[in-house]
């Protein structure tokens, strides 16, 4: 066998040749279905705490709802009626914001004229902002790079004009900070419609103007500022008679996407700025387009750490032969490629996505569904995940089929699973698992190892993965592969053909683990990789079902994987492989999704 491309295999990246990341999602399906969880009636918003994802509120004009497990189960809190915009403040979970009717307007109006504020979590509310006349507020954004920032996107009464009103004091005063006349004119009332923030950039606001037979996207990098900020008209796709009704942004500083939704007569053009450049038309491969025609699309929603994926809701209008039809999609390559997610034949109000449960919640008229987002074992792994009880070897899939340094490969919660068919290797190095590990701890990741807290993170993994550590052969090393040990440890040298070097002791517990044929049938080392550490103690804590419990875990790490030794846990999950693929995930978000 060629020892270059084994080297590339085997070894890590410091000592392999260089990895291209990133990917090339194949079109395909989600796996499981959407769950009614919420209340039946009388709901049009809701949101999800940003830094607890467990926490959901529900409001509308039926009142507020809370649930305190992920959307599972709800209890009324207020009956007070709210509208169709619910937002939560960044910097205070039990404060939250929603817009609601204000009960003067006529004729059956119910158009959304307050601003309503809660600081105890949506027990009791009071006005902080209120419109008068034909105007609503039609947009609200808690900032969640100032704390007390607020901002209302509003229509004003017909001639003039489309407006922000921006509070700093949480509400107690607020100014206009559109210049005048903004979309003054025509036979409409102009709109500011939507608005879209960014974590982590200050100052940064995109505002969705809709107007007479047109519309724009202006945006401001000094949305604090104590004047007028100044405001930039966004390039827009090619004429579309209306404005954007819908805004998404993600990125941060260096990179932003934003996505844009521009409806008309039940056709939605979908576009995208990156960095505020030259709008990128995206309604040419939306799902649902028929005879030329584009879906509409009812509600979108972003990870805004992933500039790559958007979801949208869409509808196809009927059209002679053709019946309505109605879908979730998602798009992980900035809408080249659309994935079916599960049916849900329910008219979609509003999309919200849970970071990092990757948790879908839908608003519809008949109430809340959720949907934990999931993709099955992608054909080229499907009976190999089968065969090897992939479900504890590897763990649930993480993501749709994707092409890694120009390998068909899928990430699973313990691993990124890659098929080298195309290589003409042997059978048993056909699947392996890819070298995350290394990738993390040389990245120095601060995040956890063997715990929801734990006293090693890749970090200081990537200390004791230092070559200048690795132990001298054993006495009565013959010279080539691998040595057992009196104590049951083995000693493995850090070689690609494991011929005689400095290597790693692999303790007792995790070499008999990795000698166990019904989960390495083909052999342990494409799957596990050569050990870059010693065996070390580690003190972790794990959040049970029945709370948190502090332990005493043994743990070494691997190229592939990382082991870890509880004592604690049942005999048959003593010894187990940590979630590497989901730290990857929390790590290198852009690379995975969804």
């Amino acid at each position: 066998m060629n020892l270059r491309k084994l080297l590339t295999w085997v070894l890590p990246p410091r000592l392999a040749m260089p990895l291209f990341f990133g990917g090339q999602p194949t079109l395909a399906s989600a796996a499981g279905a959407w769950s009614h969880v919420g209340p039946a009636t009388g709901v049009s918003a809701v949101a999800v705490d940003p830094a607890d994802a467990s926490l959901v509120y529900a409001g509308g004009p039926g009142g507020v709802w809370k649930s305190t497990d992920g959307g599972g189960t709800w209890h009324q809190v207020s009956t007070t009626a709210l509208g169709h915009k619910l937002e939560i403040d960044p910097f205070a979970a039990d404060t939250l914001y929603a817009t609601a009717p204000s009960g003067s307007g006529g004729g059956g109006d119910q158009s959304d004229r307050l601003l309503r504020e809660s600081q105890d979590g949506g027990a009791t509310w009071t006005t902080v902002y209120q419109v008068s006349g034909q105007a609503s507020i039609l947009d609200v954004v808690a900032d969640p790079n100032h704390q007390g920032a607020l901002f209302v996107a509003l229509t004003e009464a017909t001639p003039c004009c489309a407006q922000v009103a921006r509070s700093m004091d949480g509400g107690h005063s607020w100014a206009l900070i559109l210049p005048p006349n903004i979309g003054a004119g025509g036979l409409i009332t102009p709109q500011a419609s939507s608005m879209a923030m960014l974590p982590g950039t200050a100052g940064l606001l995109d505002v969705g103007i809709i107007s007479y037979h047109s519309g724009e996207v202006m945006e401001t990098g000094n949305a604090y500022a104590a004047l007028t900020p100044t405001w930039t008209s966004l390039p827009a796709p090619p004429p579309t008679l209306t404005g954007p009704s819908m805004l998404a942004l993600a990125g941060d500083a260096a990179h932003r996407s934003l996505y844009s939704v521009w409806t008309l007569l039940g056709m939605s053009e979908l576009a995208r700025n990156d960095n505020g450049g030259a709008a990128v038309s995206l309604g040419a491969n939306l799902p649902l387009r028929t005879a030329g025609q584009p879906p509409q699309i009812d509600a979108i929603a972003i990870n805004q750490q992933q500039p790559n994926w958007l979801y949208a809701a869409m509808t196809r209008p009927s059209q002679g032969q053709i019946t309505q039809q109605r879908g979730v999609f998602a798009t992980p390559d900035a809408g080249q490629t659309w994935l079916a997610l599960p049916a849900l034949d329910q008219q979609v109000q509003q999309l919200v996505l849970a970071v990092p449960t990757h948790i879908l919640y839908a608003v519809t008229p008949a109430g809340i569904y959720r949907l934990t987002i999931t993709w099955p074992p992608a054909a080229p792994f499907a009976a190999y995940y089968q065969q090897t009880d992939g479900l504890r070897l590897l763990g649930s899939t993480i993501s749709p089929q994707m092409t890694v340094n120009g390998y068909p490969a899928q990430y699973f919660e313990k691993a990124r699973l890659e098929d080298h068919s195309a290589e003409h290797v042997p059978a048993n190095w056909r699947f392996m698992d890819g070298l995350l590990v290394d990738e993390l701890q040389q990245a120095g990741v601060t995040l956890p190892i063997g715990g929801d807290a734990s006293s090693l993170t890749y970090a200081g993994l990537h200390g004791l993965a230092d070559p200048a550590k690795r132990v001298a052969p054993p006495p009565g090393y013959s010279g080539g592969g691998t040595m057992v040990l009196a104590d049951g440890s083995a000693f493995v040298p850090f070689t690609a053909n494991l011929s005689g070097a400095p290597g790693h002791l692999v303790a007792a517990p995790f070499w008999r683990y990795l000698q166990r044929s019904d989960l390495f049938p083909g052999g342990w080392l494409h799957d596990v990789g050569l050990p870059i550490s010693e065996a070390v103690t580690v003190h972790v804590t794990k959040d049970l079902a029945s709370g948190p419990v502090q332990r005493t875990i043994t743990v070494q790490a691997f190229q592939r994987t990382i082991l870890t030794d509880d004592p604690q846990n049942p005999p048959a999950w003593q010894v187990e492989r940590a979630n590497t693929g989901t730290d990857y995930r929390k790590a290198f978000p852009a690379r995975v999704g969804p």
